[in-house]
């Protein structure tokens, strides 16, 4: 005997469905800021209702952006096959700072989603080493961007989020330099010979990445990240 009716995106009085369904629910203050994220298609009201019936408070899957600050360690694992003088060096980690973007859209209202991200980096390398009578120097400069796409998983805790990541990642070197000077000394002359590496490091690579952080909310839309990631890459 009850008449049922849809809630429309925007009623008469100009009020959207979150504040209507915030009216309608306001019995169970646990589902006051799913109010605020839920979207207006059938699998996110669902869930919103479900909460609703449950009157448990968790965090609710939605859209996400945002901005990336990070720092970033990386080596170079060259072959001797481009250049015999590679292997005389020892290569060690170099760090260099990268800025992004990142999109974060959950899978079927779950705790599940896809993280899409859009990193630039710099990095820059110079080594030098004596063999017998030859003094070499290896310098390489690379600018990239990275385009990681991950599945990562958050626990539905509310204040404080662990959540873990794993995916693959594309990066494209905009800027791709390498240089090996080679000095060779004996009794009489010092003869100094350039070469430019090109294929050392291709312009596009592919990889996977392992990670884990934490979303701490600051408020009902706006959190914070911070994460420790692990990338391997093939060139």
């Amino acid at each position: 005997s009850t008449l049922f009716v849809e809630i429309p995106k925007q009623n008469a009085v100009e009020e959207d469905y979150s504040k209507q369904l915030s009216n309608l629910t306001k019995d169970c203050s646990n589902v006051y800021v799913a109010c605020k994220l839920v979207s207006y298609n059938k699998k996110s009201l669902y869930k919103f209702i479900t909460r609703y019936e449950q009157c448990v408070l968790k965090p609710f899957p939605h859209f996400k952006y945002g901005l990336l600050l990070g720092y970033e360690f990386l080596r170079l694992i060259p072959s001797s096959e481009q250049n015999v003088n590679l292997e005389y060096f020892d290569y060690k980690y170099d760090g260099g700072s990268s800025i992004g973007l990142f999109l974060d859209n959950p899978i079927l209202v779950s705790d599940f989603s896809v993280h899409a991200e859009l990193l630039f980096t710099k990095h820059g390398y110079s080594y030098n080493k004596l063999v017998d009578n030859k003094d070499l120097d290896f310098v390489a400069n690379f600018t990239s961007l990275n385009i990681p796409f991950l599945l990562r998983y958050a626990y539905p805790s509310n204040k404080i989020r662990p959540f873990i990541n794993v995916g693959i990642k594309g990066t494209y070197f905009v800027k791709n330099k390498t240089l090996m000077q080679e000095t060779i000394i004996d009794e009489t002359t010092i003869e100094i010979n350039d070469t430019e590496i090109r294929s050392m490091i291709s312009d596009f690579q592919l990889g996977y990445v392992i990670g884990g952080g934490s979303e701490y909310k600051l408020n009902d839309k706006n959190s914070l990240f911070f994460e420790l990631r692990y990338c391997n890459q093939y060139s």
